[in-house]
């Protein structure tokens, strides 16, 4: 019988999958357009998708943090680890989808004791969406909570199980939240332009709704990106279709960051994609100068995807070059309907 849980339990951990955006927009860039996924990243994406086929998506995404240093205690490759069950459904103006995650919180380890904070995470969010020629408007709600149980310590799989699936929790103070966002796009040519905010109205600490000018310019994410095209003045599919593009996100809030990314895909046939991609990260509070390297807190991302049908999978590997022994990874799997 433990032999049993034990194999649930790795099968979970591997199939069950994400970081920290409860609906891990797998593209990040507010400005990017033509799939139901981009539009976790942008909701003024929505009535741009040329996916409309697909009516229905679930999602298992799954990150964690990889430090050699851990490597050697118990459960060394579970740090920080967020997996959730993501399902949405929708058209071509309006996207609702749901998410359920769990995920583990301050990892301790002292004298041979390994303890967790154990926390689920429930969240909703509703998107719409209408387009005016190549000017883009949507408009996203959303909101959830969170439960956790504190500092439990754990000994194997089966400790991580109990704790995730059989146990009581109770609610995490402030964890409700509530939110209305704006987002705009447009797309001149090949070229696509994005804005996004995420704070128009918010349920605060005090749980009374607010709009403060604030709050949506430290919510407020610009983007700019090109995109070469799909097929040839004659028809044909092109076999190289890069992407460039240009993030500026969060932009007066401590948590502001650049992000500069480059993509490539092997269009093998109509419906069958390999996508190589690079994103440097640069994080600044609000006062830094956009225009010069944060060296502590850069970043970057490498990603590979591979899109069959109705089909999606990736996986990212997060790199810190100022601490060399720190890596973070993502695995994701979707399939549409």
């Amino acid at each position: 019988m433990k032999r049993c849980l034990v194999i649930l339990i790795e099968a979970m951990i591997v199939v069950a999958m994400l970081g920290a955006n409860p609906f891990m927009p797998v593209s990040d860039n507010v400005s990017f357009y033509s799939s139901m996924i981009d539009v976790y990243s942008n909701p003024a994406s929505i009535s741009f998708r040329s996916d409309l086929n697909n009516r229905f998506s679930v999602a298992l995404d799954y990150s964690d943090d990889l430090s050699l240093g851990r490597a050697g205690e118990t459960l060394g490759l579970i740090q920080n680890m967020n997996s959730y069950l993501n399902v949405g459904f929708g058209g071509q103006n309006l996207l609702f989808s749901a998410s359920f995650g769990f995920l583990t919180e301050d990892r301790t380890f002292n004298d041979g004791k390994l303890s967790f904070d154990f926390v689920t995470s429930n969240n909703i969010q509703i998107d719409w969406g209408w387009h005016f020629s190549d000017f883009g408007l949507g408009v996203r709600i959303k909101g959830g909570s969170q439960a956790i149980r504190e500092d439990r310590e754990v000994e194997d799989l089966i400790g991580v199980f109990q704790n995730f699936l059989l146990a009581k929790y109770t609610n995490r103070e402030n964890s409700n939240y509530f939110s209305l966002g704006v987002g705009v796009q447009y797309h001149p040519g090949d070229f696509s332009l994005g804005a996004y905010s995420d704070g128009f109205l918010v349920l605060d600490n005090s749980q009374d709704l607010s709009v403060s000018s604030d709050m949506i310019l430290k919510t407020l994410s610009l983007g700019a990106s090109w995109r070469g095209k799909r097929f040839t003045e004659s028809g044909e599919l092109m076999t190289l279709r890069p992407r460039v593009s240009l993030g500026f996100n969060n932009l007066t809030s401590e948590s502001s960051a650049l992000e500069i990314g480059a993509e490539l895909t092997i269009q093998l046939l109509p419906r069958c994609n390999l996508s190589f991609g690079a994103v440097y990260h640069d994080e600044r509070n609000a006062n830094s100068n956009w225009f010069i390297v944060n060296q502590g807190s850069v970043r970057i991302d490498y990603s590979l995807s591979l899109s069959y049908e109705k089909h999606f999978f990736l996986c990212r590997l997060r790199s810190y070059p100022v601490n060399g022994d720190r890596l973070s990874f993502t695995l994701s799997y979707r399939a549409f309907i």
